[in-house]
């Protein structure tokens, strides 16, 4: 899956050495991203890289992930009333986060494309209800996260992407059928 890289940036969680079982993590503060439209974040695992490029702390796998049953928990503006805020997406299995296909874990063909969230990162959480044993050391979980300005929306105001207009859930509608379009030409094919 392709997915349009604008922006991005590297959030690292980094899970301690503990004796008990670790249940969840919160995310820190992300001075950088503050009033950003995500519209993407990718999971990365110990297969797709071994250490996190922004500690060397040993990376997190895939099957650690999927035993734990974790899941990511956002707190965003309200799409519909950017005046209120709460947690809109509850409980995503992060595993749908991973879209590299590295020939061992799991992974996801197609991007969760996000609707330009605006994220309050220090209040999102990602929990492991069966909970993940760090006795043997601290282990890291990276996402990418793909952003736009809050205050440039250029390629629904530039009209790039053709016949684009301003209404969001249009655009969204038009790039799932261009997709969709794409993929019977592409089956079509083979």
């Amino acid at each position: 899956m392709n997915v349009v890289l604008e922006r991005s940036q590297l959030i690292e969680l980094i899970l301690p050495r503990a004796t008990n079982l670790q249940t969840s993590v919160k995310f820190p503060d992300q001075p950088q991203l503050r009033d950003k439209r995500v519209t993407c974040i990718e999971l990365f695992v110990s297969n797709d890289m071994q250490v996190s490029p922004l500690s060397n702390t040993a990376m997190i796998d895939m099957s650690t992930l999927v035993s734990s049953s974790a899941t990511l928990t956002l707190y965003q503006e309200d799409p519909e009333n950017e005046t209120d805020t709460g947690q809109f997406t509850y409980y995503l299995p992060l595993q749908r986060l991973h879209y590299i296909n590295n020939g061992t874990d799991l992974y996801s063909y197609n991007a969760v494309i996000f609707a330009d969230l605006k994220l309050q990162w220090e209040k999102c959480i990602i929990n492991f209800p069966k909970g993940i044993d760090t006795s043997g050391g601290a282990l890291c979980i990276v996402l990418n996260a793909h952003y736009s300005s809050a205050k440039d929306n250029r390629y629904a105001k530039s009209g790039k992407i053709g016949g684009l207009g301003s209404d969001l859930k249009e655009w969204l509608n038009k790039l799932a059928e261009k997709v969709r379009q794409l993929e019977m030409r592409l089956q079509n094919k083979s």
